[in-house]
């Protein structure tokens, strides 16, 4: 590796970045780039790696994470949807990195690649959800997960069953994963600045999942049709939802029937 010629971290780096690329970032992609090196290096740190890994980036952007992690590890995918923003990111890491291979596409179609050792990303808000669910859906694919996520739609990852913030998403994640909230970064620390601050989490699958991971869809399924209907009692959940009770009868879960979803 030889020593970055292009400067990606500051804002004003970044602003002369997105006019020699004419980009302009897009709202309704959530498109904001980290401008702080000291976070990129503690977010990456994050992943532990030791030079040997294979890292998966969802949402490169213009770099700040990918030449932290190239430094670091044997290999980064650097995935990113936008175009112009891949070309640029391309011409950064051909003149800096050797072991950095940008893939212009959604990492949402694409899925985990098998042989992932590490997944990172700096997750656009539009797309968490679907993120967090392709990760759990992909469990035994990849090691650890290291994201940087909106505080708001963090928190719902550590929310207690009865609590406002408790969601299926909640239920999916701790099914089968760990998660560990590791870092608080501020708003300003990204370019344009965000107007919220976002927490870094690592997630990693759990040694003896709750359930096997093929049931996963099972239960997606049922907690997107059921949860809809927080406040109400399971019975009258199911009903509204188009679900017969008569799988819990007689169970053990049958008295789950009178306890509010």
């Amino acid at each position: 590796m030889i020593k970055v010629l292009v400067k990606v971290y500051g804002r004003g780096n970044i602003k002369k970045l997105l006019k020699r690329y004419g980009i302009k970032p897009k709202k309704r992609l959530g498109q904001s780039f980290l401008a702080s090196e000291s976070y990129a290096r503690l977010i990456v740190n994050y992943c532990l790696l030791n030079g040997t890994q294979r890292v998966y980036e969802i949402g490169a952007g213009l770099g700040a994470l990918t030449l932290k992690a190239a430094e670091k590890s044997s290999y980064v995918i650097a995935v990113e949807i936008d175009r112009r923003i891949s070309q640029a990111l391309r011409d950064i890491c051909q003149r800096s990195y050797y072991n950095v291979d940008v893939v212009v596409a959604d990492a949402l179609h694409l899925g985990i690649p098998i042989g992932i050792d590490r997944v990172l990303s700096n997750v656009p808000y539009s797309i968490s959800s679907q993120l967090l669910i392709m990760l759990v859906k992909s469990v035994g694919r990849y090691d650890l997960a290291v994201l940087t996520l909106q505080q708001e739609f963090a928190e719902r990852l550590f929310a207690r069953p009865g609590e406002k913030k408790y969601c299926r998403l909640t239920i999916l994640t701790s099914l089968l994963c760990n998660v560990e909230r590791l870092a608080s970064v501020p708003g300003n620390a990204f370019y344009p600045p965000s107007a919220v601050n976002s927490i870094v989490v690592r997630i990693s699958p759990k040694p003896t999942p709750a359930v096997n991971a093929e049931l996963v869809g099972r239960v997606e399924d049922f907690t997107r049709k059921v949860f809809p209907y927080k406040r109400k009692k399971l019975r009258k959940a199911l009903r509204i939802a188009g679900i017969g009770e008569d799988f819990l009868v007689g169970s053990r879960l049958s008295k789950l029937l009178d306890k509010r979803v």
